[in-house]
């Protein structure tokens, strides 16, 4: 929408759009919920593929694309491998306590694994 002002000299085009990016981001930074339902960092990635995209740089949307792929595959099978290593705990406190452990990692592991998917989501609907 910015873009409808009109006219820009080709030499100030890229000036003002990092102008633009940097207030938007500030703004952000400053007021996590403006604008958005997303969480900062989906905002902030957000405005990544927008610059992306205004830049018409095709070949980086797909290695971003191929990078979160291969980051959802590896997160599920740390996941996978980590739930199988749990089913193998005992009953003794020493494995209450691992499992615990594990548990924690895996909710971290499992919101991080969603944070990827939201990415790839926001990213497949921006090109």
């Amino acid at each position: 929408e910015w873009e409808a002002i009109g006219f820009v000299p080709f030499k100030q085009k890229d000036q003002i759009q990092d102008r633009y990016h940097k207030a938007i981001q500030a703004l952000l930074d400053h007021n996590p919920s403006a604008g958005s339902s997303l969480d900062p960092e989906l905002q902030r990635y957000k405005l990544k593929l927008n610059e992306l995209r205004d830049k018409g740089d095709q070949n980086q949307l797909k290695t971003e694309e191929r990078k979160l792929n291969k980051q959802l595959k590896e997160l599920s099978d740390e996941i996978t491998t980590l739930e199988d290593n749990m089913s193998l705990f005992g009953n003794t406190e020493g494995a209450r306590q691992l499992a615990r452990q594990y548990q924690e990692k895996l909710d971290s592991l499992r919101k991080e694994y969603q944070t990827v998917n939201q990415k790839l989501s926001l990213l497949n609907t921006s090109t």
